[in-house]
């Protein structure tokens, strides 16, 4: 009796391979998500910039500080790298103008007198890391070296002309962003600049140490 049993089993098994002619799928893997956050990109930006110069005339002698706001947009372009567990790297170049100036009282006894910061420009270099989240949102921290074109002179009559020099300093920041489609991402940024101190010559000598706060909102397009 067990040997029929047996011998049962054997052709069920057998009769059941035969019908399937070898049409036997395998389990279904998860699909592969696709990478759509490495690649170069290029974008525009847009926002507001709050300066703060720390001024220093030592001929009067006179400290005083200068808070120059205004506006800040351009370009910025870069490229990222997603590596394991979402985790983004990136290099990122901007160059934004600035339209940011302010004027204070210099301090000087003898008749009214102003000194007035212009920031002109801010171009930076950064790296980047983030974690991408549900393939659609990054948040990261960047930090890098910055530029920026200022600009002295004396109110109110300009006597001894506008003096300009370029410094450099370093900068970090943070900001979000946002997949609309495949190829376009949107992001808000803010970062923080230290452009050291800048020498200037009027009259006298006098020095400017700058810093600012630039919040900007951009839109960036993906090339692969």
């Amino acid at each position: 009796m067990k040997k029929i049993i047996l011998s049962t089993v054997a052709i069920i098994g057998l009769t059941t391979a035969s019908w399937a002619g070898g049409n036997v799928q395998p389990p279904q893997q998860p699909p592969v998500a696709m990478d759509n956050w490495s690649g170069p990109y290029l974008g525009v930006q847009l926002g507001v910039v709050a300066g703060k110069g720390d001024v220093s005339i030592p001929n009067y002698p006179s400290k005083f500080t200068v808070k120059p706001s205004g506006v800040a947009g351009g370009l910025f372009a870069g490229y990222n790298w997603l590596g394991q567990n979402d985790i983004l790297v990136g290099l990122e170049a901007d160059i934004s103008g600035i339209s940011a100036d302010k004027s204070a009282d210099s301090g000087y006894k003898r008749h009214p007198e102003t000194y007035k910061v212009k920031q002109y420009y801010d171009v930076s270099l950064r790296a980047r890391i983030g974690k991408v989240i549900d393939d659609k949102y990054l948040p990261y921290i960047t930090a890098g070296v910055a530029w920026t074109r200022l600009g002295t002179s004396y109110d109110p009559d300009y006597s001894w002309g506008v003096k300009k020099k370029t410094i450099s300093g370093f900068t970090v920041g943070t900001g979000v962003e946002m997949k609309l489609t495949n190829k376009v991402n949107a992001r808000i940024q803010y970062r923080y600049t230290d452009y050291g101190k800048a020498d200037f010559v009027h009259s006298g000598p006098s020095s400017v140490d700058y810093k600012s706060h630039m919040i900007q909102v951009g839109v960036s397009y993906k090339f692969n």
